[in-house]
């Protein structure tokens, strides 16, 4: 890639020039901070429609369950873990609210609303919850990349 470069000389000097190798490292250098930058702004400017589906496959917890990011510390299980607590918690708040029976419809609906209301602090926090904490997995991978970033930086100020 490199090598597609053309030299500032290279006109003048009938096309073909020897290069240093130093003046390699610096060329793969610009070709890899341009393509770095290219991808930020591509990614940047993405339609709305694709940041939504990417935010309904990764952060969604019905649609994480089946898209999760590969290394996400809310993993799968975590995730059917909190839904179902926000569905028992439904169905209980629901059972207590209208376990005695001789309520209308619309006293059912009622208490339904009043029981998403109720559950969706909760789901919240159990999902803030089993976001906060990294599984093992994630954890080693977070500590794999520090140690990387250290060797970088040592061999960055040691050059």
């Amino acid at each position: 890639l490199s090598l597609r470069i053309k030299h500032r000389d290279a006109s003048r000097l009938g096309g073909e020039v020897v290069r240093s190798s130093e003046e390699e490292m610096r060329a793969r250098d610009y070709v890899m901070i341009k393509a770095i930058l290219k991808h930020r702004m591509a990614s940047r400017y993405k339609s709305w429609r694709i940041q939504t589906l990417h935010l309904l496959k990764t952060e969604h917890i019905i649609g994480g369950i089946f898209f999760r990011p590969v290394f996400n510390a809310y993993t799968r299980p975590r995730r059917l873990t909190v839904l179902f607590v926000i569905f028992l918690g439904n169905i209980t708040l629901n059972t207590l609210f209208i376990g005695r029976g001789g309520f209308g419809l619309d006293a059912q609906v009622a208490a339904g609303i009043v029981a998403a209301i109720v559950m969706f602090p909760i789901g919240l926090i159990f999902s803030a919850a089993f976001r906060a904490i990294d599984s093992e997995a994630t954890w080693k991978m977070h500590r794999r990349r520090r140690v990387r970033r250290v060797q970088e930086s040592v061999v960055v100020r040691g050059a």
